[in-house]
């Protein structure tokens, strides 16, 4: 199984202001993807690259060629269009309004060029997803900036055409439909030059995209059935800053969010195949808490955060009931990471700095299926994992140009590492990259 792609793309951007009263920003893009997928293998090879051989060292070879099943040279065109449009309107300097409006259209074809003449290419298909979401808000700040009101509507409009093969071969359309609405307000307020409060609520709506509805091709399958995720949210943050001689400054902040979420989609499986699902009914509760110190002379500087996360299922009807009560599954519910720096200036001129950083990060073990399922002390579990960072930036100007080196040994300690899905990523490894601003 092998595989390979390009990709090509384009953007233009217009902005136009009016003093400080009215200001029209428009964006459009272009993104065309091509993959390249060949599956026609007659032999197996295992990790190492090695061929699979039996007991008299005989290379093991496939009653049918293809390691995913029949044999296949598969090519997948990709392509995504957008505009954004943005206007901001200055009634005063106490209230604002601004509205947005952003189409994108989204579509895939391809072929599979070892298929038989006599069969219909599924790949020839049309499969395009049309999403337009538009929003407009108002902004109230106080005199003295202290106080910030925010109100907002939303609407949400997907449309999903997608043509299909029946079981006498016969090729049909789906043409699916939908209209949301949203609707949300957040307050802001400095208590004093320390402490700052904020509490938002929003309605929201989330549109699944082409991969979530048409799948990868390979290993995620498509569910043209998949519905928009609604859900309530609510947030209340709280964040304290001290600064001493106007220089350092010690900063905490806590965040408290709740979500209550319908149709949330979701990203199941088994070890082979993986689709994205709509779970009915999911609830989350989650505590963010973030810091940081910076020195007086801005050499050194210290940050940590942490976060608890936890989504439980709730589902009384539909596929996934019987988990009721569970965690999603491979989903982390805590982590936390933490970071340092060092700061040497004005080495080899008075424009340059050299920086020796340092970062680590802990994710605790969770369950790669649903947790009621099966014994407890035999269920696949994604382990926890401490990694760490170790680099060093080199910063400089010559001749009003910036230039920046950096070095990074990443997974200091060559600890095994996983994503969401249990597919371990690299061990110790080493990287270098530069910039160069013109």
């Amino acid at each position: 199984l092998t595989g390979g792609g390009t990709s090509i793309g384009g953007l233009l951007k217009w902005k136009k202001g009016w003093k400080d009263k009215l200001l029209i920003e428009n964006t459009m893009g272009l993104a065309n993807n091509e993959r390249q997928i060949i599956d026609t293998a007659s032999v197996i090879y295992k990790w190492d690259g090695q061929l699979a051989r039996n007991l008299d060292d005989e290379i093991i070879i496939r009653s049918t060629p293809g390691e995913l099943g029949a044999p296949s040279d598969i090519t997948f065109q990709d392509r995504r269009y957008y505009n954004r449009f943005y206007l901001k309107y200055a009634i005063n300097r106490y209230h604002e309004i601004r509205f947005s409006s952003a189409p994108t259209f989204e579509g895939r074809g391809g072929e599979n060029a070892l298929i038989d003449d006599d069969e219909v290419d599924r790949l020839t298909l049309d499969n395009e997803l049309l999403s337009f979401i538009s929003g407009i808000e108002y902004e109230y700040k106080s005199v003295d900036d202290k106080l910030s009101l925010l109100g907002f509507a939303k609407n949400y409009i997907q449309h999903l055409t997608t043509d299909r093969i029946d079981n006498g071969g016969e090729i049909f359309e789906i043409d699916r439909r939908t209209n949301n609405y949203g609707a949300g307000a957040s307050l802001r307020y400095e208590l004093n030059d320390k402490w700052k409060i904020k509490a938002s609520y929003e309605r929201a709506t989330r549109l699944p995209n082409l991969f979530e509805v048409f799948g990868d091709g390979l290993f995620v399958t498509e569910n043209v059935g998949l519905k928009p995720e609604r859900s309530h949210n609510v947030n209340l943050s709280a964040n304290f800053k001290n600064t001493y001689d106007s220089k350092a400054y010690f900063n905490v902040e806590v965040n408290m969010f709740l979500r209550q979420v319908e149709n949330l989609i979701q990203l199941l499986g088994t070890d082979d195949f993986f689709l994205h699902a709509n779970i009915a009914d999911v609830s989350s509760r989650g505590l963010e808490l973030s810091s940081g110190w910076t020195s007086p002379d801005k050499r050194v500087e210290l940050e940590a955060n942490g976060t608890y996360i936890s989504y439980v299922n709730n589902s009384d009807t539909g596929p996934y009931a019987a988990f009721n009560g569970d965690r999603l599954p491979n989903r982390p519910y805590f982590f936390t990471s933490a970071s340092g720096s060092y700061s040497f200036k004005n080495l080899a001129s008075d424009k340059d700095e050299l920086v020796i950083f340092i970062n680590a990060r802990f994710v605790n073990r969770f369950f790669r299926s649903w947790e009621s399922v099966g014994r407890r002390d035999s269920k696949q579990v994604i382990p926890s994992q401490f990694t760490q960072n170790l680099g060093i930036t080199y910063n400089t100007v010559l001749k009003n140009q910036r230039l920046s080196f950096t070095t990074e040994i990443q997974n200091l300690s060559n600890a095994k590492v996983f994503d969401f899905f249990g597919v371990q990523r690299p061990g110790r490894a080493f990287y270098a990259k530069s910039i160069f601003n013109f």
